[in-house]
């Protein structure tokens, strides 16, 4: 018997109001968009071209790590710069090895 009267009338009641408050929504005006937090990125130049993405070599990919972790200290190549097999290309930051070598010798 209740199932036969949410079958009867609760059912197509919800989906009226439902289809009453899609119909309303949609005649509303939209608020404005709000103003963003900061400034989008202006370029410097009279055109520029922008993108997102990731920046690919002409040959191949080449992995560059250390046998130990560290801080990079300086940068010693530019972009472009031609470098041979075995070159620095950076130089870590040595403070907590000179510290621990110190203390090894202190002992």
């Amino acid at each position: 018997m209740f199932i036969k009267l949410v079958r009867q009338f609760a059912l197509p009641g919800a989906a009226g109001l439902l289809l009453m408050f899609a119909v309303l929504s949609s005649l509303t005006p939209e608020q404005g968009r709000a103003a963003p937090l900061i400034a989008p990125p202006q370029s410097p130049f009279a055109g520029a071209v922008s993108g997102v993405g990731v920046v690919e070599p002409q040959s191949e990919m080449i992995s560059v790590a250390t046998e130990i972790p560290g801080v990079v200290r300086d940068v010693l190549v530019a972009p472009g710069d031609k470098v041979e097999k075995g070159a620095a290309l950076f130089a870590l930051d040595s403070r907590a090895m000179r510290a621990a070598l110190a203390e090894a010798q202190a002992a």
